[in-house]
């Protein structure tokens, strides 16, 4: 990751950002994703992103009002530039703020409701030998309500990457409940 970060209208160090630490993002994991790879300083296909981010939003009731497709796209174009991004990648999340009534704080009864953080990386380098797979022992719920959607909630693909890991793989691919 490289140093400098975008928080809400910031371009600021990664190491001091900060976001509500009572918040459905960092309780529950309500947040959304898309990873945006950078060719040349450029997004790549930056309208499809912005359009499967809106969808997702909206599938987990993500307030956007106050992103834009133009906004966040001039947003992403400045943190590649500061960050002198030529070849890489980016992360563009949205993070609900607010909570369930029962951890809410009076801070967090109004106002802003998402946050929009942006990051940026170096290209994922593949190894010259290709990459090897394992199955993983966890499977996919495809009747979950997350299922399609870059969520904050990776956590099961975290545990299937490192268990992977752990045999010496260098990725898991999971299969869904049905072991397809």
């Amino acid at each position: 990751m490289h140093p400098v970060i975008y928080l809400n209208r910031t371009m600021v160090e990664a190491t001091k950002a900060r976001v509500a630490p009572v918040s459905s993002a960092m309780l529950y994991g309500r947040g959304i994703f898309t990873t945006v790879a950078i060719y040349n300083g450029a997004p790549f296909l930056w309208p499809q992103h912005w359009r499967r981010l809106l969808d997702h939003a909206g599938r987990l009731a993500i307030d956007c009002s106050g992103c834009t497709e133009q906004g966040v796209g001039e947003a992403l174009e400045k943190l590649i530039s500061v960050n002198r991004v030529r070849d890489g990648r980016a992360r563009v999340i949205l993070l609900t703020r607010g909570g369930r009534d029962f951890w809410k704080t009076k801070k967090t009864s109004g106002g802003k409701k998402t946050d929009l953080l942006i990051m940026t990386g170096e290209a994922q380098k593949l190894p010259q030998a290709g990459m090897s797979l394992a199955v993983s022992p966890y499977r996919f719920n495809t009747f979950s309500p997350l299922t399609g959607i870059r969520s904050l909630n990776y956590l099961e693909q975290v545990l299937s990457w490192e268990e992977a890991q752990a045999r010496e793989f260098d990725e898991a691919v999971m299969l869904n409940e049905r072991g397809e």
